[in-house]
């Protein structure tokens, strides 16, 4: 693909609001926007699902298989059901122990 040359490889990350000028990152170095593994990208906001994401820079790169929500990071999966799960028990409970405040102090 690449040899000889330095690149990085960029993927799995969700570019929101960052209009540089035109795009929301920018590529003058050749890289890679895609796991070249099992061809997943990033999330571009604003990006409407037609072809590939345009990449403002020298570089003229594109980004072949945009996603089409933002990325979760798997590892933090866990800790965002857990932190669900503690909302939703101060939305049941909470309510529920003012009343009894309430009747204790009457």
């Amino acid at each position: 693909m690449l040899t000889g040359i330095n690149y990085i490889v960029i993927h799995h990350n969700s570019f929101i609001n960052n209009r540089i000028p035109s795009s929301q990152s920018s590529d003058d170095e050749n890289n890679i926007w895609y796991d070249i593994n099992i061809l997943e990208v990033n999330f571009w906001l604003g990006w409407i699902v037609v072809s590939d994401y345009s990449i403002d820079g020298t570089a003229g790169s594109v980004d072949p298989y945009p996603l089409s929500s933002p990325v979760i990071v798997k590892e933090y999966l866990p800790y965002i059901w857990l932190f669900g799960i503690l909302i939703l028990l101060c939305i049941v409970f909470l309510p529920n122990l003012k009343r009894r405040e309430l009747k204790q102090i009457i």
